[in-house]
């Protein structure tokens, strides 16, 4: 006869008890997904069904053989191996060279006269504040000395 543990369950209702949380989670009711889904996937059609077979085909067609895989990697190293040497090289001509020193020639006078006007407009504009500041200055000192006149007057 088995050894019988005092307070230990028999198997099978251990079993059942542990399991009896797991059923009653499933016999909830299931989720409410009304408007859950926009108008647009309401209207949709359902999608084609495909036969799993054309699936696996199709997903062995895109992948890639070891030589495939070895003529890509040899294809980035030479495209590596060239940008380095147009890294180091002047990928300009001598003659665009020459065209594009040209033209820097001639527009840095342009450039150079530019700032110049910038400069002269900016301390104008300098002045003509100071001009202002100058005039408010003058109709406060007539304003008091005429304040100032006839105060004496007033005397």
């Amino acid at each position: 006869m088995p050894a019988h543990r005092p307070h230990s369950l028999p198997r099978p209702t251990l079993a059942l008890l542990l399991a009896l949380p797991l059923l009653a989670a499933g016999c909830d009711a299931p989720p409410d997904l009304r408007g859950q889904a926009s108008p647009a996937a309401r209207a949709a059609p359902y999608p084609d069904l495909i036969p799993i077979d054309a699936l696996l085909a199709e997903a062995a067609r895109g992948r890639l053989d070891a030589a495939e895989v070895a003529r890509f990697e040899a294809e980035i190293g030479r495209l590596q191996r060239k940008a380095d040497i147009l890294r180091r090289q002047m990928v300009l001509t001598r003659a665009e060279r020459d065209r594009l020193r040209q033209r820097a020639a001639r527009l840095q006078p342009a450039s150079i006269e530019a700032a110049r006007v910038d400069a002269r407009i900016d301390a104008l504009r300098r002045r003509a504040d100071d001009l202002r500041r100058q005039m408010l200055m003058n109709d406060e000192e007539r304003a008091r000395l005429r304040a100032a006149i006839e105060r004496a007057g007033q005397a």
